[in-house]
């Protein structure tokens, strides 16, 4: 492994560990943060119809094909109040004022939301079929056991 190869590995890790990226829109600087468990908690309400939508495509995908660029900004527009608060409540700053970004900037701040708290947003969005899979393979499991297989 090159030097350089180790500083992007080491790049890479510190991203995972601290998701948080800061951009400068209209000359500030703004960071965005992940969601604290407070704010998962506190929000879930918020959460869920964002969720809701981004589950069904994500199993649309598996079933038909790649989840693309395209298929996320359905969701988002589909719920685009509630992602409206949700990338307020990520950057600090209030809902009226993210709607109110145009252009380049309203599209790198949407983009950078989604980097940051994208794990956050997938894990719940497979956690029923991870659910569903984990309880099909414990009952092949109680099955072989039993002798019922």
């Amino acid at each position: 492994m090159t030097q350089q190869d180790t500083a992007a590995v080491a790049d890479n890790s510190l991203a995972i560990l601290y998701p948080n990226q800061t951009l400068t829109l209209g000359g500030e600087q703004i960071e965005l943060k992940e969601y604290t468990l407070k704010q998962q908690l506190q929000y879930r309400t918020r959460f869920m119809p964002f969720i809701g939508t981004l589950r069904a495509n994500l199993s649309e995908a598996q079933a038909h094909g790649e989840f693309d660029l395209d298929a996320l900004l359905g969701c988002v527009a589909e719920h685009y109040d509630d992602v409206l608060f949700l990338v307020s409540l990520s950057c600090g700053k209030t809902a009226e004022w993210v709607g109110n970004l145009s252009g380049e900037d309203a599209e790198g701040l949407l983009m950078v939301w989604w980097a940051v708290n994208s794990d956050f947003f997938t894990r719940q969005a497979v956690s029923p079929l991870l659910e569903k899979m984990a309880k099909a393979k414990q009952a092949e499991a109680i099955a072989a056991l039993t002798g019922q297989a």
